[in-house]
């Protein structure tokens, strides 16, 4: 029987993209296995490209893993919890498992950030997953069933958000850079072809929650009127797998598709 690392190279080869890309979304996979089974962080919600991708069926590999709540344990020992909830599977998938030191911020809410580092059998490289939480008391989320094929077939019921929630986390996040980057520009279009629309009520609410202003948005839409589409385009096609690989009318669309939502954005926040 093939490993689940021989398999991500046969799959690498037939889509024509990284095989790092594909082992690096595995790990992200059994990271989801060890959350959501676990009483004391599965009411943590998933969002950001990952959720767009595994659950939404988005063809864009997202490395980060992004999520919003509050666990049922304080911030500081979240890295370490998780960690124990992977480690019976180091063993059956041929890794090893730690983490980077651990950084906690704080505005409005508080907010985790740390590393996951995976040492694979048989790669040279070192897989980092990033993993960030922002501690809301109440965050909306809906349970979606997921599939997780190693080490044995298992579904868990992973707690996401709605495509319009997430599109409002997608203009907070730009606004909070004032600027878009490329995987937020794919993001926004892949959303709204999905139907997903911004809902007022919820922009209003999440806007300013953390470090996203007005004035960061405006200037976010100033500099994506004037962006180098061409650097887009780039920067996308090496996260996605070659059948579904973008040209410059798609990132023409995108941007487009971007500016419309930001700007709709902006109206509602100014009433």
């Amino acid at each position: 029987m093939m490993s689940w690392i021989g398999e991500a190279k046969e799959l690498a080869r037939a889509l024509k993209i990284e095989v790092e890309l594909l082992l690096h979304e595995e790990l992200q996979k059994q990271t989801l296995r060890a959350i959501y089974l676990n009483p004391r962080l599965r009411e943590i919600t998933l969002h950001g490209g990952t959720a767009l991708r595994m659950v939404y069926g988005s063809p864009r590999f997202s490395l980060d893993l992004d999520f919003t709540g509050k666990p049922s344990l304080d911030l500081p020992d979240l890295p370490r919890e998780l960690i124990s909830s992977i480690k019976p599977f180091e063993k059956p998938m041929n890794f090893n498992i730690g983490f980077t030191a651990k950084k906690i911020l704080s505005n409005k809410h508080d907010f985790l950030r740390f590393n996951l580092i995976f040492i694979v059998a048989g790669m040279s490289k070192r897989f980092r997953i990033k993993v960030e939480l922002l501690e809301k008391g109440f965050t909306r989320g809906v349970r979606r069933e997921f599939s997780i094929k190693y080490p044995t077939p298992t579904v868990v019921y992973v707690k996401t958000k709605e495509l319009s929630d997430i599109l409002v986390d997608k203009v907070c996040a730009i606004a909070g850079r004032s600027y878009a980057l490329p995987r937020n520009i794919y993001d926004v279009d892949f959303i709204v072809r999905k139907g997903g629309k911004l809902d007022p009520k919820h922009m209003e609410e999440e806007f300013g929650e953390w470090r996203e202003t007005r004035e960061g948005l405006r200037k976010a839409i100033t500099l994506l009127e004037r962006v180098d589409r061409k650097s887009i385009l780039k920067e996308i096609n090496l996260l996605l797998p070659e059948s579904a690989r973008i040209g410059l009318d798609d990132v023409n669309r995108s941007v487009g598709t971007t500016l419309e939502v930001l700007k709709e954005a902006m109206s509602i926040l100014h009433g």
